[in-house]
């Protein structure tokens, strides 16, 4: 843009509402109106914009000037800029800034669902470990089944079905609810209500088979690093709180597929049919669509959702005319079903 020493300006003399037109002259950082008048640039405030940007005078109400043509650069370097009236609404509109929001609420869950796997995976796991127990106790609250015989059937069959050979702990805890829990630390909770429930040990082995995903996946400690951020590392939350977060949580649906691909993949190694889980599911879905009165007692369905497609999966994963191996032997079986009897 060229320099200018003059430029053709209309004008408010805050005195009469004559507009006036002007030829102002720039005479350094100053102003020459031609009508005997002189302003400093550095007394000029920014006062919006109609056809082309406007100009006050500090201490003079009323007093505007603004110019037909767009200022040279040297004139622009000395004047104030022009602020911006009006929020992000004004500026670019309702449905844009609708859409805005929602693609950045869209884009933080994201985040931060990824943000707290990939914490979780940094979490040493001694750490881990103790702070599950924190979160249990030893004993388990006094609810743990202490069936010896049944607790060695759960851990053979934990044992067959883990992918890296680490030990998983499994308890069976004394509550009458259809529901299995993982817990930080490689701990897994199945509750009586589940054991009872399962028809065969096949079902019971998918269900572990399922939670043991959760486990290698490190879902719970994901989970509560979601729900409980800082404080869950500073030890600033309550280990009550922490256990009902677990016990009532719905991982995603990305960790449940994620879980059903391992349970799968753990069962196919164990030679164990992976249609009980499918059978177990069903029937569990239809328990709870003619008494809905005990969904509660039910949760596995409600924490653990079966859709069309998980359950296609599982009974895709079965192979035809197969002779499957048993979860556990028949004396194993009844071990487990009466563990809890031990008391």
């Amino acid at each position: 843009m060229r320099a200018a020493d003059t430029l053709t300006a209309w004008h408010y003399d805050g005195q009469s509402a004559i507009r006036h037109q002007l030829d102002v002259r720039r005479e350094g950082d100053t102003l020459d109106l031609g009508n005997g008048d002189r302003v400093a640039f550095a007394d000029l405030r920014a006062a919006g914009e109609r056809d082309a940007p406007l100009y006050a005078r500090a201490g003079h109400d009323g007093w505007q000037i603004g110019f037909f043509d767009p200022p040279p650069e040297d004139w622009a370097a000395l004047l104030p800029r022009q602020e911006r009236f009006g929020g992000i609404l004004d500026r670019i509109g309702v449905i844009p800034a609708v859409l805005g929001a929602l693609l950045l609420s869209a884009l933080g869950v994201y985040l931060l669902a990824h943000a707290a796997g990939a914490a979780a995976r940094a979490v040493p796991e001694r750490w881990e470990v103790a702070f599950g127990k924190a979160i249990t106790g030893d004993d388990f609250g006094g609810k743990a089944c202490t069936g010896v015989a049944g607790q060695r059937a759960l851990d053979q069959l934990a044992a067959r079905l883990t992918t890296d050979r680490r030990p998983v702990q499994v308890r069976v805890i004394d509550k009458p609810i259809v529901n299995a829990v993982t817990l930080p630390g490689r701990q897994i909770l199945l509750f009586s209500g589940l054991i009872d429930a399962a028809d065969t040990p096949e079902e019971v082995a998918g269900v572990l088979g399922h939670e043991i995903g959760h486990v290698e996946h490190r879902d719970a400690m994901s989970g509560l690093l979601r729900d409980f951020g800082l404080s869950l590392i500073v030890g600033s939350g309550d280990a009550g709180a922490f256990a009902q977060s677990l016990l009532s949580s719905r991982y995603s649906r990305e960790a449940e597929q994620a879980a059903d691909q391992a349970a799968m993949d753990s069962l196919a190694r164990a030679d164990i049919s992976p249609a009980a889980m499918v059978k177990l599911f069903d029937r569990l879905s239809e328990v709870e669509k003619r008494f809905p009165g005990i969904s509660r007692a039910f949760s596995y369905m409600s924490t653990h959702p079966l859709n069309a497609d998980r359950r296609a999966m599982f009974q895709g994963a079965v192979r035809r005319d197969h002779f499957y191996q048993s979860g556990l032997d028949d004396a194993q079986w009844v071990a487990v079903k009466t563990m809890c009897m031990a008391r």
